[in-house]
């Protein structure tokens, strides 16, 4: 079971909190598969001046407490599934979005202990992940850009950048660390490149595969005069 907390601002999610507990539990149940009746939510509805938000009035903390040992692949996976959630993703979508988010992370971990480097390794996950969403999306209604992005989502260097950031300014001008900082954001920078090089080439692969399927012909059921196969 994952217990929910969940923070926002009274004025703005009161009325809304159950559609905000079956999104939530959706993206829960499926990345992780959890029973769909294991539901455990607290809303904490604060007031606007208990919480401060950095961008709107509709800011949203979400935080969810889980047993050890759910694995990165599965958390990576989580975070895609929300991504899925916030654009208005079906549950088709939110599922497919969870495992080949895992499917790119597992690709990225991979290639990392082959003794790939970070840059190769964030290649071969966006790759991998794109060009089995194209083959994945041509026989059905998912729309592959949301797919594929959703998929990157764990992938980028989110992180990298907070911290390059972070150390061009210093908690203090006397702790800055200009050369540091450019390091990393150069680095961040080199990630997002190598995940649009892995993420466009997998694409680009995969056009070619969708297109040669597609001539394959599928077998049709015959019926007889009573409309039965």
């Amino acid at each position: 079971m994952a217990h929910v907390k969940i923070y926002g601002r009274r004025d703005v999610w009161q009325d809304r909190r159950g559609s905000v507990s079956d999104a939530v539990h959706r993206a829960v149940v499926g990345a992780w598969g959890l029973p769909p009746e294991k539901r455990f939510h607290r809303f904490f509805l604060l007031d606007p001046d208990d919480l401060v938000a950095p961008r709107s009035a509709d800011y949203l903390v979400i935080e969810i407490l889980c047993f050890t040992g759910r694995s990165r692949e599965a958390r990576r996976a989580l975070i895609a599934a929300f991504y899925a959630i916030w654009a208005y993703a079906d549950a088709v979508t939110i599922l497919l979005a969870a495992a080949m988010s895992a499917l790119g992370w597992l690709t990225f971990t991979t290639a990392v202990r082959a003794g790939a480097g970070v840059l190769l390794a964030d290649a071969a996950g966006a790759l991998v992940a794109a060009l089995i969403t194209t083959l994945l999306v041509r026989r059905t209604s998912v729309p592959g850009f949301g797919l594929i992005s959703a998929a990157l989502l764990p992938l980028v260097p989110g992180l990298a950048l907070y911290n390059g950031l972070l150390q061009l300014i210093g908690p203090s001008t006397a702790q800055a660390d200009p050369a540091g900082g450019a390091s990393t954001l150069l680095l961040a920078l080199g990630v997002a490149l190598a995940i649009g090089a892995g993420a466009s080439l997998g694409t680009f692969l995969g056009r070619p595969i969708v297109e040669q399927l597609r001539r394959i012909p599928f077998p049709t059921r015959r019926r007889n005069g009573n409309g039965h196969a």
